[in-house]
């Protein structure tokens, strides 16, 4: 390398230092990662709102009710990695001390939720208030009275 290389590399290190992306650490206290979350929790809330609440096609919609549901069971999988990786990473809830997730909401009415008997498709079903997202506890009811029937059953033997 000659001696007019080397001093023009030197020239360059000193006029262009180099930026230390290490020293801003690889996470930026989990920005990007949370970011991502409140993505997708906007996502979520579109498609459950549209496909079990019933509300009509949003920006999150396809119009097919068995493909928007199963892109609903897809992206609560998703949220709960991304929410289990960031409290696994930082020790804390992705949402705040204050703030709860759409998974962690329950179905009852008495928790904010729409109420546990629901419709999907042509029957209605009993969501699971125990688990998080709306897993079906039981289904296959003809009537919404039926199913209320059956939950109150369960209800008054505990």
């Amino acid at each position: 390398m000659s001696k007019h290389s080397t001093e023009h590399r030197a020239n360059l290190l000193n006029e262009m230092p180099i930026d230390d992306h290490a020293s801003k650490g690889p996470h930026k206290n989990g920005e990007k990662l949370k970011n991502k979350i409140n993505k997708l929790s906007d996502k979520h809330k579109g498609l459950y709102d549209s496909v079990i609440e019933g509300y009509g096609q949003n920006e999150y919609t396809s119009g097919n009710y068995d493909k928007d549901y199963k892109k609903l069971g897809k992206v609560e999988d998703r949220l709960k990695r991304k929410e289990k990786r960031y409290e696994e990473k930082f020790g804390k809830s992705p949402y705040g001390p204050s703030m709860k997730g759409p998974l962690d909401k329950g179905c009852a009415k008495s928790e904010g939720g729409p109420g546990c008997v629901q419709k999907r498709g042509n029957e209605y079903v009993i969501i699971n208030n125990k688990k998080p997202g709306s897993q079906v506890w039981r289904g296959g009811f003809a009537s919404k009275a039926e199913a209320n029937k059956v939950l109150s059953g369960y209800h008054a033997s505990k």
